[in-house]
């Protein structure tokens, strides 16, 4: 994101200081460059203003009375409004100063007076940073998002797969006992064979449509649709089951009927 992409138009800026001819002075300067400020003049009152507008920066002199600036800093680091930038100001160029300002949680530290240019550079250069953190924390929560939706869509898959892994297992077996039989059995009479073949052929359509299905509904994609109740007629589906299981229980010399 280049610098001029910031568009002063979407921030709100708060500055603080006991001073009314400094945040004048901050105010005009921000405001032809086409920012939106909101003013405090001590601590409690910036506390208090925060709170109501939610500013996007904040510029906050440090020697105030009542609350200082660093004391206010301190106060944001635990509350709500935790990622607000800082940018403390002070006439002061003592380095025990800056630091004591990184330490309340300030994001840069600007020397009283100030240089016009270099204040909006820094202003922007520190939207510009909040703005890139916000858009990768919120790329972050989509990914996490998609994350949780690919698990759910695999525990899906996974319980699909094994659900098909037994409807097709049964009419298979059944199909391939029965040409084994039909292979190594020359004792069997046509009506046998016929028989047998009949089975294996109601079997393979049995298979035919639940791959038909399947494909219908596209359910072997990677993804699933939430799960659709309809109602079925229950005559049908046992039919099904038994035509299914057919030749698997021939094998065993089961004879398997539908009595309504």
């Amino acid at each position: 994101m280049a610098q001029n992409e910031v568009n002063p138009l979407d921030f709100l800026i708060l500055v603080v200081d006991d001073s009314k001819p400094n945040v004048i002075l901050l105010s005009h300067v921000l405001e032809k460059e086409g920012f939106r400020v909101e003013k405090s003049y001590d601590g409690d009152e910036a506390l208090k203003k925060i709170k109501e507008v939610n500013p996007d920066i904040i510029l906050l002199d440090i020697m105030m009375p009542k609350m200082s600036g660093l004391e206010v800093g301190k106060a944001l680091r635990v509350s709500e409004f935790e990622d607000i930038p800082i940018i403390f100001l002070s006439s002061s160029n003592e380095s025990v100063d800056k630091v004591k300002a990184f330490e309340a949680g300030g994001v840069d530290f600007i020397n009283k007076p100030f240089d016009k240019d270099e204040l909006i550079i820094r202003v922007r250069n520190h939207l510009m940073l909040k703005v890139l953190k916000e858009e990768r924390e919120e790329q972050l929560r989509v990914l996490k998002e998609r994350e949780i939706e690919l698990s759910e869509a695999n525990q899906k898959k996974h319980k699909l797969m094994r659900m098909l892994s037994h409807d097709f297992k049964n009419p298979i077996s059944g199909i391939m006992g029965l040409v084994t039989i039909l292979i190594e059995d020359d004792e069997l009479d046509e009506e046998e064979k016929s028989e047998m073949l009949d089975l294996i052929k109601q079997s393979s359509e049995t298979l035919l449509d639940l791959v038909k299905d399947l494909l219908d509904k596209e359910v072997i994609g990677t993804e699933f649709g939430a799960l659709e109740l309809k109602e079925v007629n229950i005559i049908d589906l046992a039919q099904k089951v038994i035509t299914a299981n057919k030749p698997k229980a021939a094998l065993k010399k089961i004879n398997l009927s539908l009595s309504t």
